[in-house]
């Protein structure tokens, strides 16, 4: 089976975790701000609530690896995580590709007690949250 690729950049108005794996569908968004990259993912894309979006944007422009990226970075993807305050999950230190404005790669929580029913059937998957980002 060939992949579908589905190109989220046209789609105003979206905040989604894609939990990657085979689905049949390659996710890619315009992300980085300025950079305008457009990384691909295959997964399975889960809807979140807009309102979960912190605005403005901590991370506008941010776009590097890891290594690359250094501790500015991590914060404000801290400070993004923190704002949104859609759930307690965490930065996923292992994700080894360029990150940043609307392509965050967070490990959801394992724990269940007190969590948003929206995300209660990914605890503890890797993801990556995006959103439109029309820079």
């Amino acid at each position: 089976m060939i992949p579908v690729r589905y190109e989220l950049t046209f789609t105003h108005d979206i905040f989604v975790a894609i939990v990657p794996g085979p689905s049949g569908t390659i996710w890619t968004s315009q992300c980085g701000g300025t950079y305008c990259a457009h990384p691909e993912i295959e997964g399975h894309l889960y809807p979140l609530p807009l309102d979960w979006l912190p605005d403005p944007d901590p991370l506008q422009d941010a776009w590097a690896s890891h290594a690359e990226c250094g501790e500015r970075q991590h914060l404000l993807a801290r400070e993004f995580l923190d704002k949104s305050g859609m759930f307690p999950c965490a930065l996923d230190l292992d994700y080894e590709d360029r990150w940043g404005e609307a392509w965050i790669p967070v490990v959801l929580p394992r724990k269940t007690k007190d969590i948003n029913p929206i995300i209660a059937q990914l605890t503890g998957a890797r993801a990556i949250l995006t959103y439109y980002n029309s820079d």
